[in-house]
């Protein structure tokens, strides 16, 4: 089998012995919470992630609406994504695990159900889980990983007309699919409903850039202008809502993409991604310039709502003050990007040299980077 397969080319990630790797990545991947403050009203909001397509900070100047919604809420702003796909980022932000150069654990069925996510954790507090995706629920085998992480109700194309299920190239565009997740928060009612978690993915600011408005004259920034007004419409009428007061909306790109000046030699810009929570749960804007990966979202998050995240072995709680050694990284077709306090450093392990440079420390980060890669790899 391809998995197999891939499980195989594995051992060239080996590079130091067991020992050494541990001590360097020991203050890296740290578990503990330890806080001075919070940063919600309340321990138990019903929570609300939207990955949003492609949308790294690169398109911040076609997403003006974005820009203020960062001014209303908890913006962190180091946060830099793990991969470069979509199946690998949504495994990254709801699972706390890391992505690899040449493996989408989402098509690896016996290990992607294995899993903690979000979703599971929350189920066991009593919440209810639901994930929408506009598009084909069964691509990558996201189906069978959301149904195995503790997601329990899912909405996809299928669900819709067949004349809303070709609005889009990928399915069913994102004004409609934003609607739809609407009417499931503003459908709850009352004290005696269960706290509810939601996940949604995004689709229509995907080539072929198919979307039914046109603001901007370049086609791929215009698609995240689209997406940035259907989520501000959302956000909008949501603050109309009771729903509001109790709501975590928590928002981050599931990767950046290749665009005009942006490439692979420019990781800093091509990686770099906004995550952002809002809502009525959200006890004061606040600015977070901590380097992180969207890995980092399920222990953050959870540590914010005073829960375990043990079992998340490569997520950190970036808020926590044990976090000491923020680091990303962010890997593709066999190189490894990493950032620090000290600069970055971009390694392609077929080349075995690094092919960006730009650290005050280079020597000791190449040395993190093929410790981190080979910690993670052992693992999987």
């Amino acid at each position: 089998r391809s998995s197999d397969l891939a499980m195989d080319d594995l051992t060239q990630y080996q590079f130091m012995e067991p020992e050494e790797c541990e001590t360097l990545t020991r203050g890296v991947y740290t578990s503990e919470s330890i806080h001075c403050d919070t940063l919600l009203t309340t321990d138990r909001p019903d929570i609300l992630i939207i990955l949003l397509e492609s949308a790294g900070e690169q398109f911040a100047g076609a997403m003006p609406h974005l820009q203020q919604l960062k001014k209303e809420g908890i913006y962190f702003s180091c946060c830099y994504a793990n991969s470069w796909r979509t199946d690998r980022g949504t495994l990254c932000a709801l699972s706390g695990y890391p992505s690899f150069p040449t493996i989408s654990v989402m098509k690896i069925p016996e290990k992607s159900r294995t899993m903690p996510s979000i979703a599971k954790t929350l189920k066991t507090q009593g919440y209810e889980t639901s994930f929408l995706y506009g598009g084909d629920i069964n691509f990558t085998n996201m189906r069978s990983y959301l149904i195995s992480t503790g997601w329990e109700r899912l909405t996809s194309k299928d669900d819709y007309s067949l004349t809303e299920q070709h609005t889009g190239q990928w399915g069913v565009r994102d004004d409609i699919t934003f609607n739809t997740i609407y009417q499931q928060i503003t459908s709850l009612r009352g004290e005696t409903a269960k706290h509810h978690l939601w996940g949604y993915s995004t689709l229509s600011s995907h080539e072929p850039w198919d979307v039914p408005t046109k603001t901007m004259d370049d086609e791929v920034e215009n698609a995240f202008s689209y997406l940035d007004n259907c989520l501000y419409d959302f956000v909008n009428k949501l603050k109309q809502t009771p729903q509001w007061n109790n709501l975590l909306i928590v928002m981050l790109a599931d990767h950046g993409i290749i665009h005009g000046q942006i490439d692979h030699t420019t990781p800093l810009q091509k990686n770099h991604i906004p995550m952002l929570w809002i809502g009525g749960a959200v006890r004061q804007p606040r600015t977070i310039d901590i380097i992180c990966n969207q890995s980092d979202l399920p222990a953050t998050l959870l540590g914010q709502l005073h829960l375990s995240h043990d079992d998340y072995s490569f997520s950190r709680d970036v808020l926590s003050e044990t976090y000491t050694a923020p680091t990303a990284v962010h890997n593709y077709n066999n190189a490894q990007w990493i950032c620090d306090s000290t600069g970055h450093l971009l390694n392609d392990f077929d080349l075995q040299r690094p092919l960006i440079t730009e650290s005050k420390d280079a020597e000791r980060l190449q040395r993190l980077n093929k410790a981190m890669i080979q910690l993670t790899t052992t693992d999987l």
